[in-house]
């Protein structure tokens, strides 16, 4: 398949989705580009703002298997018998009873690649992760509540639910993947997204100092890895034949923001991640000065 091809199959299926999932651009550009580059990742928000509905709608269009679990157990069970389908997407339920969840699935996923897995829930908080599972997933995509607008559009929606069409073949996904291995990306956009995760573990050396109080642990050596094959897929979803500064900007902070651990100041004085990761955005340079590629 050649690259035109593709760009125009990528553009269709983004279409379709668009098409069927009343706003959240953001989210279904994030869990494409997730799609395409395999890895788990989460998807929260509040009950009723349509993470379900957009699952099934990425699904759909790639030609995947939704397969869903109350819990780690099923998945886990699956997995590791080895009867799982590359057109399967896993689904887990953070919010389904059960203990150490995040520590079941932390030790299947730590033995186990599996490309496509998602596990939602309404709780919002990534500082509520464990350590082991802030580090395996890929990104931390949120669902905030609609606008008003948006909740029209929805409502209207329930009763007239919009078709979406299958663009993609599993094939088609495995070959977009490959591409998105191989899109280059240049020496001095590679040392804009390790800057950016050093900066969570050592701010002062960043020129962030303010934030070093804030933060017990930073992301690991693992985020810079993610970071970029994040924006690998923003690369394609936005229909670039490299990777940009921009793209890393733009997938900068669902994947780091799920990795910071805050300090007992950052809680006393009501900082969060996010807050975190903004100023780190806001702040360290996309060309380091003096930098020759």
């Amino acid at each position: 398949m050649t690259v035109a091809t593709q760009n125009i199959q990528l553009e269709q299926a983004l279409f379709e989705i668009r098409n069927a999932v009343v706003g959240k651009h953001r989210a279904i550009d994030r869990m494409v580009a997730a799609t395409i580059v395999g890895g788990p990742i989460s998807l929260v928000g509040p009950n009723g703002v349509g993470k379900t509905h957009l699952i099934d709608s990425i699904a759909r269009v790639f030609g995947l298997v939704v397969t869903e679990s109350v819990g780690v157990e099923v998945v886990g069970a699956e997995l590791r018998s080895g009867a799982h389908s590359r057109r399967n997407l896993y689904v887990v339920d953070a919010d389904a009873p059960g203990d150490s969840k995040d520590v079941q699935l932390t030790s299947t996923l730590s033995r186990i690649q599996v490309a496509n897995l998602v596990v939602t829930g309404t709780h919002t908080n990534p500082d509520d992760l464990t350590s082991g599972l802030r580090d395996i997933l890929l990104g931390f995509v949120e669902i905030p509540y609609p606008s008003a607008s948006e909740e029209v559009a929805m409502a209207l929606d329930s009763a007239q639910p919009r078709h979406v069409d299958r663009i993609l073949r599993v094939g088609d996904l495995e070959s977009m993947r490959s591409r998105a291995v191989r899109l280059p990306v240049a020496d001095s956009v590679l040392a804009y997204a390790v800057r950016l995760v050093q900066a969570t573990r050592d701010p002062s050396s960043h020129g962030v100092a303010n934030l070093a109080p804030l933060v017990a642990a930073g992301a690991s050596p693992r985020a810079s890895i993610a970071l970029v094959r994040m924006a690998r897929g923003l690369a394609l979803v936005a229909g670039h034949d490299e990777v940009t500064v921009q793209d890393v900007y733009d997938a900068a902070y669902e994947v780091l923001v799920h990795r910071i651990r805050l300090s007992q100041s950052a809680r006393e004085r009501g900082v969060g991640p996010p807050d975190i990761v903004v100023e780190l955005l806001s702040r360290v340079p996309a060309v380091e000065a003096g930098y020759a590629r």
